[in-house]
């Protein structure tokens, strides 16, 4: 039975089979180890029944490789494989071609998957030495040796192929969600980390969630990845005269006092991480700014001025703390891109924000 299964749409059938090339001319393997119903050598044999043969793998301890495109998208076939793999808690790595990003395919099924990118050479390196941990599978070269040239040829052919494959995503998208930082999704981070951008705008109760405690990790990767990172946060005194003007005493079902002593935390959580944990010339690239405004939303803007920019917004919720019947555990999430027509209002309203906060000072 399979080792290892690609889950792809046949219609992809020109990446898969440089995909398999690449783990041919990487690792010695036998080929009954290997599923990929599109290649010859690999496919299910003739006469033999399609479903049961991938019920058999797929019920097997294999680790699922999934190739995401916009063929396999709209796959039933694909989508049948991959709800077999979590059910049966199979290793499930998800793979990116070209365009998509996590925000667009994370969900129950790769609630934790560390997902990579078919576009990222490295990506693709750490995915190759993590395999062969996996399924012992020998190498045939190491790394530096002149044979090895064949494997980087043949990674080259996946990233190029990868590369080419576009899908048209529609200008915005609205989810309901607990909590997009939490670990089930960081959906933004996710973004943030298949992209590396040149500029991140973190604002509202998302700036507070980035540098809690349990999002150091976070945190110190946004630094390192984002050229320029800029933090929008309410000042606790906004939180307090929110609060008052609307005569209620608990915000996100917290006393308003606790979420002003969060806010303050998380300030005193960015000046720590720049101080103590990153180099004079990342700490620079990180802005810290506080507003008097009370927003509903919060959200996180990638590239906002870049035709590729993207923002994504929460929408913040009230309940009633003494009946917890009548919270709403979900919140709406928009994602709108630059083709969206509510792109510039968003954008708009951000730099206002931005343009008439505070800055902090975030060194000694």
């Amino acid at each position: 039975m399979a080792k290892l299964f690609i889950s792809h749409s046949h219609k992809d059938e020109d990446l898969v089979s440089k995909f398999v090339e690449l783990l041919e001319a990487q690792f010695f393997f036998d080929q009954d180890d290997l599923r990929c119903t599109s290649h010859p050598s690999y496919g299910i044999v003739f006469g033999d029944d399609p479903v049961g043969t991938l019920k058999k793998d797929l019920s097997n301890d294999c680790v699922v490789l999934g190739v995401f495109s916009h063929n396999s998208l709209s796959s039933p076939w694909v989508n049948a494989e991959l709800g077999a793999a979590w059910i049966r808690g199979s290793r499930t790595v998800p793979l990116l071609c070209g365009n998509v990003v996590w925000t667009n395919v994370a969900g129950p099924l790769f609630a934790r998957a560390n997902p990579v990118s078919l576009t990222n050479r490295e990506h693709i390196r750490t995915l190759l030495m993590n395999l062969q941990q996996y399924l012992t599978w020998k190498p045939r070269v190491a790394v530096g040796t002149l044979k090895a040239g064949n494997v980087e040829g043949r990674l080259n052919a996946v990233v190029e192929t990868a590369a080419a494959i576009r899908v048209h995503f529609p200008p915005e998208r609205l989810a309901f969600r607990r909590d997009l930082f939490s670990d089930e999704h960081l959906l933004r981070w996710s973004d943030i980390r298949d992209r590396n951008p040149d500029k991140v705008f973190v604002w509202g109760w998302s700036c507070v969630n980035t540098v809690s405690a349990q999002n150091k990790k976070v945190f110190t990767n946004l630094v390192d990845r984002v050229s320029e990172l800029n933090f929008l946060a309410l000042s606790p005194a906004a939180v307090k005269a929110a609060a008052a003007q609307m005569n209620f005493g608990v915000v996100c079902d917290r006393n308003t006092q606790d979420v002003a002593d969060d806010i303050e935390n998380a300030f005193s959580n960015i000046r720590t991480h720049l101080i103590n944990q990153l180099a004079p010339n990342q700490a620079s690239r990180v802005s810290l700014r506080i507003t008097d405004w009370f927003m509903a939303w919060s959200g996180v803007a990638i590239d906002p001025d870049k035709d590729d920019g993207t923002i994504q917004v929460e929408f913040y919720q009230y309940g009633n703390p003494e009946n917890r019947d009548q919270h709403l555990d979900y919140r709406p999430n928009l994602v709108v891109t630059r083709q969206s027509q509510f792109y510039a209002g968003f954008w708009k309203s951000l730099k206002k924000m931005w343009d008439a906060a505070k800055p902090v000072h975030c060194s000694t």
